[in-house]
């Protein structure tokens, strides 16, 4: 039973980067700078590299942006990325997925 359990249990990575993407989608302006999210972040990951890990895989695949604004990192959702994941989340509301 419990390893039946353990398999319908998102893995610690993919917690963080479903948190990660409902963070930026919430946002009204889809962008959050690194330190802020790291912050809100902070439990779901180990190390400062596996966080910067991540988000570079997110960089490569598009789903974000990486900006340099001063001295800070500010990480951008694309407008067409955040209108998919829009959809995403309402079709699995209509379901009755969470």
């Amino acid at each position: 039973m419990l390893l039946l359990f353990a398999e319908h249990c998102p893995t610690r990575e993919a917690t963080l980067k479903s948190k990660i993407i409902y963070e930026l989608v919430k946002r009204e302006n889809h962008h959050i700078s690194r330190q802020i999210l790291m912050d809100k972040m902070m439990m779901h990951y180990t190390t400062v590299s596996e966080f910067d890990e991540l988000m570079h895989e997110f960089e490569k695949s598009g789903l974000v942006r990486l900006n340099i604004i001063g001295r800070q990192v500010v990480y951008e959702m694309p407008a067409h990325i955040v209108e998919k994941w829009k959809e995403y989340f309402a079709g699995n509301m209509k379901k009755g997925v969470s």
